[in-house]
């Protein structure tokens, strides 16, 4: 993770932060920093997850195999069941996601196959907010997906 995507992540925390405040919402999101701070292990046949030891993870990553499998969301509030991931841009815009080589496409663009794992994992679990680069920091949307996830 670049330094450029952590600071998008401040950012939206931030906001979350500001909104808080406004909402008296008493809940936090971790950010990952590239230390694997929300690691999560979910496991492909029961469909739950868990949370590693931070020594399971960073010592024994190569150990865990299928069923189970790593994912570290970019903001993770386990106290609301709810993800928050940056999507970065893969450079300049080409006609289709399996055309870009690295990064997660643009907004609209069909997701390539590891965003679509990563996303149907996380959907069976929690709730999914994605920011898109090219759009940019939505400040209404992520209100209201986080005041849908206080409701539930």
């Amino acid at each position: 993770m670049g330094q450029k995507d952590i600071q998008k992540l401040l950012e939206i925390n931030k906001i979350i932060s500001q909104l808080k405040k406004i909402h008296g919402w008493n809940f936090s999101f971790k950010v990952d920093h590239g230390n694997y701070e929300t690691a999560l292990v979910f496991n492909h046949e029961i469909g739950n997850h868990r949370v590693p030891s931070s020594l399971d993870v960073i010592d024994n990553w190569k150990t865990i195999k299928y069923p189970e499998e790593v994912k570290c969301p970019d903001l993770l509030c386990l106290q609301l069941r709810a993800i928050i991931e940056y999507e970065e841009n893969t450079g300049r815009r080409l006609p289709g996601a399996r055309l870009a080589m690295k990064g997660h496409g643009f907004s609209g663009d069909i997701p390539n196959k590891r965003d679509t794992n990563r996303n149907q994992l996380y959907s069976k679990n929690f709730r999914l907010f994605q920011v898109w680069q090219d759009e940019g920091i939505n400040r209404e949307q992520l209100e209201q997906f986080l005041i849908k996830s206080v409701a539930l």
